[in-house]
């Protein structure tokens, strides 16, 4: 599945994203605090909303494309009560009576509704619902089960994010992330799953082992020192009960093993976005913030290009504000981030009237006004 556009505002925290429409590949540019990660945390929110979490304030409208050019149109408003978020359905607390409440709602298929909600209760394909249901969860929770959302839900499910602007935890596996403990026929039974990609090739590397070798390689490619990599469990005397399915990512240097907490955060970002490439489903929609945190040059030329060259049926939406990043994507893909006021907006960088060549737009992009202003018009 695809994003093809979406417009988006949260009245409890006072900012609004204008109607943005996204390609296969976009690279988000633009001076730092000009919003380009508050759109990636607003995409990954309707991944939240779909699992039945409650946003405050908010109101959305986005469109999907699915297999066949069927698209999928998804709206929504909740009631302002201020700043608060209530969890998904499968962290929520008992605290979360009052979440607030979906005001209305709509989802189309091909130009025909499949399902509302407002006023008048909550209609399934023109038919009222019965008993009323919980008027906090998105229609794509209540209706997840249904045929006619199979590829909408699917979709939201296999939607990433990695902030490589935080601080990172070490890599680890946990079976209490399943619904049942998993069994695995093969390979492509771990990959097809909805899971993040490092929770993939963990699975992997324990249950087949020779599936990792390609991700092994491209990764000793980049870093010609490093002579192997494996994941291992704590020592035993560190484990608790709930802890016993922990695997911790270690290198091995110089004929030794390097400890997980001493394998630098270049590295394991690295690792992770090349699992992303040869593991993300088909239809994953990966959000990487600040692509460029913790990686250097042999780093990012090695994983920009296989980004670039590798996956197609993948759709990625990555920010950055590094010359380097943006004048290894070509311009097509240059989605320039701008704000006034509370305001954010994208404009495509052809737009900007730059020049025809790659390296005359990359100058006249860094010395711009928008880009390095960030405030629209």
């Amino acid at each position: 599945m695809r994003l093809v556009s979406l417009e988006y505002e949260n009245k409890a925290l006072e900012w609004k994203l204008e109607r943005t429409y996204f390609d296969d590949f976009n690279l988000l540019v633009g001076v730092s605090g000009v919003g380009k990660s508050l759109i990636l945390r607003a995409i990954l929110s309707l991944h939240e909303i779909a699992h039945g979490a409650s946003v405050s304030g908010l109101t959305w409208s986005a469109e999907f494309e699915a297999s066949g050019n069927k698209r999928y149109v998804w709206e929504g408003e909740f009631e302002n009560i201020g700043v608060l978020k209530v969890p998904a359905k499968y962290e929520r607390q008992a605290t979360a009576e009052n979440a607030p409440r979906i005001l209305r709602e709509t989802i189309n298929l091909g130009g025909a509704e499949v399902a509302r909600r407002g006023p008048g209760g909550v209609f399934f394909e023109n038919k009222q619902v019965e008993p009323k249901l919980s008027s906090s969860e998105s229609l794509i929770s209540l209706f997840e089960e249904e045929d006619k959302l199979f590829e909408l839900v699917w979709g939201l499910k296999k939607m990433f994010l990695h902030d490589q602007s935080r601080a990172e935890l070490p890599w680890f596996t946990d079976s209490s992330a399943w619904p049942n403990k998993p069994t695995y026929a093969d390979a492509q039974s771990i990959i097809a799953v909805p899971y993040t990609s490092e929770f993939k090739l963990i699975e992997l590397y324990r249950y087949f082992p020779e599936e990792v070798a390609p991700i092994f390689g491209a990764f000793k490619e980049i870093f010609p020192t490093v002579e192997d990599l494996r994941f291992v469990q704590p020592s035993v005397e560190n484990l608790d009960r709930e802890d016993n399915e922990r695997y911790l990512l270690q290198i091995r240097e110089a004929d030794r093993w390097i400890r997980s907490e001493n394998v630098s955060s270049g590295m394991r970002r690295t690792l992770s976005n090349l699992a992303d490439l040869y593991l993300a489903s088909p239809g994953s929609i990966v959000l990487i913030d600040e692509f460029e945190n913790s990686m250097g040059v042999n780093c990012l030329d090695f994983v920009t290009n296989v980004i670039l060259s590798k996956r197609k049926d993948i759709q990625f939406i990555i920010t950055s504000h590094h010359p380097y990043i943006i004048n290894q994507v070509p311009m097509p893909s240059w989605r320039v981030v701008l704000r006034r006021g509370h305001v954010v907006s994208v404009r495509d960088a052809g737009d900007l009237g730059l020049g025809l060549s790659k390296h005359d737009a990359f100058l006249q992009l860094l010395n711009s006004e928008p880009f390095t202003e960030g405030i629209g018009v």
